[in-house]
């Protein structure tokens, strides 16, 4: 069993190396590391070329995002296994191992728990697998990069990651790879185990938390999913309120409403989505607890504006 890694960076130069050490220091399995450097214009290159290690392979590309980033990395892989790094996150030791000792012919999939540091390193809080419901019909996992490796075959077979999506990418790809799992009678399994230490950031600083990165997101998952979708209430209320909330935070008022209206429908018996909805109708209100902004960016806001105008709900 050979494990591919796929650490994708862009203008990281301070924290890359600690992540590809912690790859390399991994012990028991048969690994190769592909780092794919989207396009940094900072040291990052030079300090990738300074990592000297057989196991090593450094791909060089244009700016293409994210998710462009790890299928370029998914391309490359001659692993059975292939497991995502973040460049800002650790792989603690066991990592790999840990995910090894799980697999077997019937396993399509495995996950481990994860810790949050700060970048001060203290301790933040942790996270384990659990029931992500219906619209991974119900199938136990944890999903961030870090948590979880995949046999390559099937990462493959479902096309990798979508390259539209500026964020929610690991949600939208489990949503495509569970049931790619039951059709070849594949089950998840997972370890009760922190095997990976994660950069907490307070929300502020996460830069594809943006209200149109965000807004783009749910508007994507909701309107491609629409029958996985259909069969999770609370999902389609949890990312109609993210579309909604976010369009006001755009100044997208009709909108806004549409949508915090459909999480409405969708569970009608929850008070969250109508205070939601009760906040979207009085901008003053909802300024005030969203942050909604008025000094938004033009471009982004007319191209979400016009995707959203064509939204229909989804049933």
């Amino acid at each position: 069993m050979r494990f591919s890694v796929i650490i994708t960076t862009y203008n990281r130069a301070a924290t890359v190396t600690r992540a590809v050490q912690s790859v390399l220091s991994q012990q028991g399995v048969e690994l190769e590391l592909i780092v794919v450097d989207d396009g940094s214009t900072d040291q990052t290159p030079l300090v990738l070329s300074e990592v000297n290690d057989p196991r090593v392979h450094t791909v060089r590309r244009e700016n293409g995002g994210m998710s462009a980033a790890r299928n370029t990395g998914i391309a490359r892989a001659s692993g059975d296994w292939i497991a995502f790094l973040d460049d800002d996150d650790v792989a603690l030791p066991g990592w790999l191992a840990g995910f090894a000792s799980m697999i077997d012919d019937h396993v399509g999939a495995v996950c481990c728990a994860a810790e949050y540091r700060t970048p001060e390193d203290a301790f933040a809080g942790r996270v384990t697998a659990s029931s992500m419901g219906p619209l991974y019909h119900n199938t136990s996992a944890l999903t961030l990069a870090g948590t979880f490796a995949v046999r390559t075959d099937l990462c493959r077979a479902i096309g990798g990651y979508d390259e539209e999506m500026i964020c929610s990418q690991q949600t939208e790809l489990w949503i495509r790879l569970v049931p790619a799992m039951l059709e070849r009678q594949l089950e998840v399994r997972t370890i009760d185990r922190a095997l990976v230490r994660l950069e907490w950031r307070a929300m502020r600083e996460r830069p594809l938390r943006d209200p149109a990165g965000l807004c783009h997101a749910a508007h994507a998952l909701l309107e491609k999913h629409r029958a996985d979708f259909a069969r999770d209430p609370h999902a389609r209320a949890l990312y109609n309120g993210v579309l909604g909330v976010n369009a006001a935070r755009l100044g997208l008022w009709s909108q806004a409403r549409s949508a915090l209206w459909s999480s409405v429908r969708a569970e009608p018996l929850s008070l969250r989505p109508w205070l939601r909805l009760a906040a979207g109708c009085f901008p003053r209100v909802a300024r005030r607890v969203w942050g909604a902004a008025g000094q938004r960016s033009p471009q982004p806001s007319t191209e979400i504006s016009d995707r959203l105008a064509v939204r229909q709900d989804v049933a």
